[in-house]
């Protein structure tokens, strides 16, 4: 994903998010997705129709950034 952001799907995205712990909700009415982590604050939201922007799959490389070092400053306090 961080090399390529082009051409991913919502099932691909779940399982990423799965992978490294996100919460991947909906779109249970609506048009997106919402990724979230318990120890962060706010949701990212992915679009459910296909393509995915490249822009949403750099935002959730990002967020898989931010969550890795929040739960690596977790482990050494």
């Amino acid at each position: 994903m961080r090399r390529d952001p082009r051409d991913w799907r919502s099932e691909d995205v779940r399982t990423v998010c799965l992978a490294f712990g996100l919460a991947f909700d909906g779109p249970p009415r609506g048009s997106h997705h919402g990724v979230r982590h318990p120890r962060m604050r706010g949701t990212l939201t992915i679009p459910f129709a296909r393509p995915i922007k490249p822009i949403c799959i750099r935002r959730l490389v990002t967020l898989i950034d931010a969550v890795e070092r929040v739960v690596e400053r977790g482990k050494d306090g």
